[in-house]
């Protein structure tokens, strides 16, 4: 497989074509990554590729996916439930799939907590295997063709005893599907992370932007870390699928009290008659663009009713970020 050359050659008309139209539907399109081959991994081989996380309840037209596939996206990945119990209990409470269109491929996407040990792993593995197993099954009477299993999960005991649930159930459940996890950047930067990467066919790691609704970290949109986390995935010898936020959101501030919506565009705000940019204006992320606004009187904006004095703000990506983005990976 070669490094990233294919991974990474086509990303950019994405952004031009269909981000506009995504961002005005509701698509619940979250986040575009690009797979890369370290060379190192023992599981199975990925082609390399690019991926869409696409949240519960979406329904997708077939014309997106053609149009995805035009741009070099490859696959989905479609949430599909969480995990419930633990021990020997362990297992999924599946949720609303999106609607498949035309019997799509994709990875189903679970989420979660795991807070149990590196023995409790031993019981949960083949618990958690035959749950999978009935989510599977689900997803096929779903439309949808099951390409692999794909875990978003807080490890709340630490890594070491969640990669050994992931190698539990890497024993137990059917090898034709692919088996990944998440891991966050201090995570992926962290001593524990070969445990997972040891367990699983590759990572999906975030270096550049933010899901909506996460917490502001300026070092997410720092184009510097991108480069020391692409170093770091090396360094475990697996293989890998690098995040990148690619929806831009806004967000109301009323009282210290924080509301964000992922629908609307910049013109919105900069056309509103409510809306005045904030005095002393900055951008003031590493390597976004952020864009503040205050509030001057009340009316209706994108998702909200906006009072006089409310501050709104909009986070997104510029074509020269992508693309300074691209250069550095």
């Amino acid at each position: 497989m070669k490094r990233r050359s294919r991974a990474s050659g086509r990303p950019r008309p994405l952004f031009r074509r269909l981000g506009r139209y995504w961002a005005r539907t509701g698509l619940g399109l979250l986040c575009l990554g690009f797979l890369a081959c370290s060379g190192g991994g023992e599981g199975r081989a990925k082609p390399a590729g690019s991926a869409l996380v696409v949240e519960a309840g979406t329904t997708i037209p077939a014309t997106a996916v053609r149009a995805l596939e035009s741009v070099g996206v490859t696959e989905l990945f479609v949430v599909a439930g969480e995990l419930v119990g633990g021990g020997a209990a362990l297992g999924v409470a599946a949720g609303p799939l999106p609607t498949s269109p035309s019997r799509a491929s994709a990875t189903l996407v679970l989420r979660g907590r795991w807070d149990g040990s590196e023995e409790e792993a031993r019981a949960a593995g083949p618990a958690l295997a035959a749950s999978v197993v009935k989510l599977t099954s689900g997803a096929r009477d779903a439309g949808w063709i099951p390409l692999g299993l794909h875990f978003e999960v807080e490890a709340a005991s630490g890594l070491r005893a969640w990669g050994a649930l992931l190698k539990e159930l890497r024993r137990e459940m059917d090898r034709t599907l692919f088996l990944s996890a998440r891991l966050r950047r201090d995570e992926a930067m962290g001593p524990e992370a070969d445990a997972v990467a040891d367990a699983v066919d590759f990572l999906v790691v975030p270096l550049y932007g933010q899901r909506p609704g996460e917490p502001e970290e300026r070092a997410a949109w720092d184009l510097r870390q991108v480069e020391a986390g692409l170093k770091r995935l090396e360094e475990l010898g697996c293989d890998y699928l690098v995040e990148v936020s690619t929806v831009g959101r806004a967000q109301r501030t009323r009282d210290n009290h924080m509301e964000e919506t992922t629908f609307g565009s910049l013109s919105d705000l900069v056309r509103s008659p409510w809306l005045e940019l904030s005095r002393g204006f900055t951008l003031d992320a590493v390597d976004a663009q952020i864009y503040s606004f205050v509030a001057g009187k009340s009316g209706n904006l994108l998702d909200w009713q906006v009072n006089a004095g409310d501050l709104v703000r909009m986070i997104r990506l510029g074509s020269h970020n992508v693309e300074e983005y691209r250069r550095r990976a």
